[in-house]
């Protein structure tokens, strides 16, 4: 091989690898993107994002829709249509435009709005409790999420039942995080004569659902039929990945 021929093979792997290392940087650069819509519904790793067609099934529990949607993704021309309902979606839960942000993530600018915005996912399950109109003088009850992705949020337990879980066709409460199930836990009231009393189950949850009564600091793991809850009990779910504290207020349902 001469001078030259060597010349020029050289080059070629150079440019090679300047190529390689241009697409592993793009690459982590948007797994970096996809983590930061992530975590904004749950606590997986930015590793869990690097990882192919997985990446995509996190971003489907994002948008609550189903995971078997992140198959559309290896689909050419299907996955933009896949793309566009995924992140669409995730756009609704944060309150934003679906088909802005859904169209929109074919040119990148608005996905990039939705990861480095200060936008948050939106509370789905009750109205904003200020919005309520309630007569004076009688007690309702609330749970007030303390930890995990709804931190702040107070959902009023309704006359009816509440279910707290990861599907939204099943769940009023919706958790994005892995460990909750389809249908975790289910809160409701039942009127007594001059009070209401509160109620709670555990809905066969893979990963359980523990209390804590008042100022205790053991947590119980919840078994068998559904138990009666007070004012400042807690609710855990699974792990920890979020928890509840039961409050009341004046006013009562519409």
């Amino acid at each position: 091989m001469s001078g030259d021929q060597t010349a020029q093979a050289i080059l070629g792997l150079f440019v090679l690898f300047l190529l390689g290392v241009g697409l592993l940087v793009a690459y982590i650069g948007f797994c970096a993107v996809l983590w930061r819509i992530g975590r904004k519904f749950q606590d997986e790793g930015f590793l869990a994002y690097c990882i192919p067609v997985y990446q995509w099934v996190l971003m489907c529990r994002c948008a609550g829709v189903s995971g078997w949607h992140a198959a559309a993704m290896c689909v050419p021309m299907v996955n933009y249509g896949a793309m566009i309902w995924i992140f669409g979606n995730i756009a609704a839960r944060m309150g934003k435009s679906f088909w802005g942000f859904g169209l929109g993530s074919l040119v990148l600018v608005p996905t990039l709005i939705l990861a480095f915005g200060n936008g948050k996912p939106v509370v789905e399950t009750a109205e904003r409790l200020e919005d309520q109109v309630a007569p004076v003088g009688m007690r309702r009850y609330l749970l007030t999420c303390v930890q995990g992705e709804m931190a702040g949020a107070r959902i009023e337990i309704p006359a009816g039942s509440i279910v707290i879980g990861r599907s939204p066709q099943q769940a009023q409460i919706v958790l994005s995080h892995p460990h909750v199930s389809s249908s975790h836990v289910r809160v409701w009231t039942e009127p007594m004569t001059g009070s209401t009393r509160i109620w709670m189950e555990d809905l066969h949850s893979r990963n359980g659902t523990s209390f804590r009564r008042g100022t205790e600091q053991e947590w119980t793991a919840l078994k068998g039929s559904g138990i009666p809850l007070g004012e400042g009990d807690m609710i855990r779910i699974a792990d920890g990945v979020a928890e509840f504290r039961v409050i009341g207020t004046e006013g009562g349902w519409r």
